[in-house]
């Protein structure tokens, strides 16, 4: 079961934790899932390209400039040789 606490309890001492609604497990998963698809460029096809992804402190990042961004690590990747396929492990 997951817990959270509202911004009212954050600072708060002795709060207690409240359970979370949690969605039914995938029972259906597919072979390959590509996370940067699923949470990156899905966005940016639905039209929300210029709408804020990230949000750390003064700065934005939009879900089209993190599109950028992660089309260019994938390429600095493959250019070291790494594929996709490779996993994680073997170039660490």
């Amino acid at each position: 079961m997951l817990y959270s606490r509202t911004v009212s309890q954050i600072g708060m001492s002795g709060f207690a934790p409240t359970p979370e609604k949690t969605a039914e497990p995938l029972t259906n998963l597919p072979d390959v899932f590509n996370v940067a698809t699923y949470f990156v460029d899905r966005n940016v096809l639905e039209g929300r390209g210029e709408s804020t992804a990230i949000e750390c402190g003064d700065e934005r990042v939009s879900y089209g400039q993190l599109l950028q961004r992660t089309n260019r690590a994938g390429n600095a990747l493959r250019h070291l040789g790494i594929r996709p396929e490779d996993s994680q492990n073997r170039w660490q």
